[in-house]
Order: C-alpha cells, then sequence, then structure tokens
C-alpha cells in the first residue's frame, strides 16, 4: 500500500532483463559455434568446464574491483549467472542434432549460416528453452547476491539484507516471496515461448 514494493520492483525488474540479455544472446551464439565447430568447442569447452564449477558469490568482489560500484556491475554479475546454463545447454542441443541433417543440408551446398539457421539452432532450440529457464533462474539468485552486497540500497535483494538487519520480518519474507513469484512466472513465460518455438515437440 505504501508503494515500496513497486519502486525496488522497478529496479529490480530492469536489472533483471538487461543483465539476462547480456549473458543469454552471446551464450546461444556461442553454444551454437561450439556445437558446430570441434576447434572452437576445443578451445572454448575447457574454459566454460573450469569456470562453471566456480561459487559465483565468491567472484562478485572481483567485479566490484573491476568495475566499481554501479548498476553495470549488477547488469554484469547477473549475466554471469545466466550465461553458463544457457550455453551449456545449447552446445549440448547442437551436438546432439543427429548428423543426417547436418549431411542433408551440406549435399544441398547450404552455407555455414543457413546450416546455423535451418538446422543448429531449431535442432537445438528444446536444449536452448531448458537453458534460458535454468539461466533465468540463476540470474535472480545473481540478482539477489548483487543487490545484497553491491551497495546500491535498493532492489529485492537489497530490501531482504535491510530488513533482516533491522529485524523486519514481516518485510524480508515478503520479498523472498516475491522472488519465488517472479521464478514461478519467468519458468511459465519461458515455458510458454518454448512451446510456441517448438510446435513439433509432442507434450504430455
Amino acid at each position: 500500500m505504501s508503494g515500496q514494493l513497486w519502486g525496488q520492483s522497478q529496479h529490480s525488474l530492469a536489472r533483471l532483463v538487461i543483465g539476462f540479455l547480456i549473458g543469454a544472446v552471446p551464450a546461444v551464439i556461442i553454444g551454437v559455434l561450439m556445437g558446430l565447430s570441434k576447434s572452437i568447442s576445443a578451445a572454448l569447452r575447457p574454459i566454460i568446464s573450469a569456470l562453471y564449477p566456480v561459487p559465483k558469490s565468491a567472484v562478485l568482489p572481483l567485479f566490484l574491483l573491476f568495475f566499481g560500484l554501479g548498476e553495470d556491475t549488477i547488469w554484469y554479475f547477473v549475466a554471469m549467472g545466466g550465461f553458463f546454463p544457457v550455453v551449456i545447454n545449447t552446445f549440448t542441443g547442437v551436438a546432439n542434432v543427429a548428423p543426417i541433417y547436418y549431411d542433408v543440408a551440406h549435399n544441398f551446398g547450404a552455407k555455414r549460416g543457413r546450416v546455423f539457421w535451418t538446422v543448429a539452432l531449431p535442432g537445438a532450440m528444446p536444449n536452448i528453452i531448458t537453458g534460458l529457464e535454468l539461466g533465468a533462474g540463476m540470474g535472480l539468485i545473481m540478482l539477489a547476491i548483487a543487490e545484497m552486497m553491491g551497495g546500491q540500497g535498493n532492489g529485492w535483494g537489497f530490501m531482504v539484507w535491510n530488513s533482516f538487519q533491522l529485524f523486519n520480518i514481516e518485510s524480508m519474507y515478503a520479498y523472498l516471496l516475491v522472488f519465488a513469484i517472479v521464478g514461478f512466472v519467468l519458468a511459465v513465460v519461458v515455458g510458454y515461448v518454448g512451446r510456441k518455438l517448438t510446435p513439433w515437440i509432442t507434450r504430455h
């Protein structure tokens, strides 16, 4: 009723959307390229495999050191959370496309770009959607950590931490509930988009 929730939501939703786009779009492109090229896969897979298990909360001080206290720090931190699930699932999806589809495309003279758009991307779409759903959830977790520790003084994560410090338990639970609702809505939206993009997949 005070309007505080809506004001905090504007900050957090903007950070979540911008950060997720920064991480997810390159992740899809890189994942597809890794699936299509053995040399790119050989170069990038060890790096991704090494960086993915690193605790993300432990990396935040490095982000603050490099980028300082600002909105872009939170964007990049959210982007990091969304990047890894998307790139891994995209690569898996492209790699698991039956080789016969690539053979048919090459036999008809399809160039690499054509193969990208007509074979690799549609074939990997179910995995990409799964990666986007996981990445959105991870991005939401990264948003909470960044807002708690990033020093911006606003957002859902800051309100959870501030409510804890002030022992305002009701407010803390309210913002935790907001995180849960937003996570559920993201899963529903991504799932709906996935069904529209992959009408050939049989679902039960």
